[in-house]
């Protein structure tokens, strides 16, 4: 598996694109924000690297067209679960950039889904961190939302973006990574 997030269309992204294929990744997800200047682009690249919506998943981010990301999955909608690795992974689309609080249709969607799921493996995906240390953005608000609900479901990790630094923290034996 392999996370990537805050991508543009260059050769720093080609450069992860073949480190990728070299070390055989099986699995790409990509935490938001793709189009800051030529979305269309990085779609290509990924395409020429070889993830499709087969083996690959995009969360919406905030500089990120939904239509965009809803064609590439083949789907109506901007959040969800999508399984790899023959069910083994489950994927959890949170957009942050619609309503998603505990009251939300999405918020319930992603509940039933994640306590619902047989996967050995189970990632949530947003754009907007749930944890993060003092950056450029905040926390998106919602985390005495969803880890309880991550924690009691066995929710391995929780893989954000936004924030275009490296962050990792162990909160609740749940890895926040950004």
């Amino acid at each position: 598996i392999a996370v990537i997030g805050d991508v543009d269309s260059n050769p720093g992204l080609t450069e992860q694109l073949d480190l990728m294929n070299k070390y055989h990744v099986q699995t790409l997800l990509l935490a938001g924000d793709f189009e800051y200047t030529d979305g269309k682009a990085v779609l290509d690249d990924l395409t020429k690297h070889g993830f499709n919506k087969n083996n690959s998943d995009i969360v919406v981010g905030n500089h990120d067209s939904a239509r965009d990301v809803n064609s590439w999955l083949g789907t109506n909608t901007t959040f969800g679960t999508y399984d790899f690795a023959q069910g083994k992974l489950a994927v959890f689309n949170i957009d942050a950039n619609i309503q998603f609080d505990c009251s939300s249709p999405q918020f319930k969607t992603i509940k039933n889904n994640i306590e619902q799921s047989q996967a050995q493996y189970k990632i949530a995906l947003v754009h907007q961190p749930f944890v993060t240390v003092k950056s450029k953005h905040p926390d998106n608000g919602q985390f005495d939302c969803y880890n309880p609900m991550f924690e009691a479901n066995n929710v391995s990790a929780v893989l954000q973006a936004h924030n275009h630094n490296y962050q990792k923290e162990i909160v609740s034996d749940i890895l926040y990574g950004v």
